[in-house]
């Protein structure tokens, strides 16, 4: 019985080795979109009513204040924030309560950093709000993140 490997059948196990880590490192790496990920918690709706000159009518605008933490591995770029309705309905304004020089998107968040803020509708945009409706926030990769309207929210507006 001869036990020798030839040098053909060593390069042959060798490639055979190779190819699988590739793939192996591949799969690896292809959860690494996966690690992005955000918490983030209603702190307060409101709904504000302000004149409009123009229109001469009042504008009911709801506001709604949110905790965000990035808890992911990598840094977060928020370009859109709605609510689903059959379209999503994109925020009209919002505001950074943790940092004044955030009132425009992209809403930039570090790694572990928290900003807390403040997001702006039209009440006749989005029309009334029901328990289970989501809101809706969107990255630079178009990975949605959603939070849910509970009815205790809605009751206070």
């Amino acid at each position: 019985m001869n036990t020798c490997i030839s040098l053909v059948d060593a390069f042959q196990i060798l490639g055979t080795l190779a190819t699988t880590a590739a793939v192996l490192l591949t799969l690896w790496q292809s959860g690494y979109n996966n690690q992005k990920k955000l918490k983030i918690i209603i702190d307060e709706m409101r709904k504000s009513i302000h004149s409009d000159m123009v229109s001469n009518r009042d504008i009911i605008n709801l506001n709604v204040y949110f905790c965000m933490t990035n808890i992911g591995r990598y840094d977060i770029s928020i370009r859109e924030i709605g609510i689903k309705r059959e379209q999503l309905v994109p925020a009209n304004f919002f505001h950074s309560i943790t940092n004044d020089n955030l009132y425009n998107f992209p809403l930039n968040i570090k790694v572990q950093e928290t900003i807390e803020f403040q997001v702006f509708w039209n009440r006749d945009s989005i029309g009334s709000l029901k328990n289970g409706d989501k809101i809706i926030f969107t990255d630079s990769t178009n990975k949605r993140y959603k939070i849910r309207i509970k009815q205790k929210d809605i009751d206070v507006i």
